[in-house]
């Protein structure tokens, strides 16, 4: 296929979205496409400024963890696994 769609982010407000259960690593990877930065934006963790690309996100393993309703070794495992296909790249917070 070659062809695509436009996903609007105001969907994961619909109910569909609200089932309480563990994601597929499909839902995982739609979430988090439609979770990142779509415009650079500022955010101060722990008293430090952070600047997050378009792209981006700055949520911890534990924070995706708990949106898939995953555990952390599940979210770990599943972000190697896309690194491994190129679909994103992990980078930790630099001090």
């Amino acid at each position: 296929m070659s062809s695509w769609i436009k996903l609007h982010r105001s969907m994961m407000d619909h109910w569909l979205y609200k089932e309480h259960r563990p994601m597929t690593r499909r839902e995982a990877w739609e979430t988090m496409l439609l979770l990142v930065n779509y415009e650079p934006s500022k955010t101060i963790i722990n008293g430090t400024l952070y600047e997050c690309d378009r792209g981006q996100s700055l949520l911890s393993i534990g924070s995706w963890a708990d949106k898939f309703l995953w555990s952390i070794k599940q979210v770990r495992t599943f972000f190697k696994l896309l690194e491994k296909e190129g679909m994103i790249a992990v980078e930790g917070l630099r001090h």
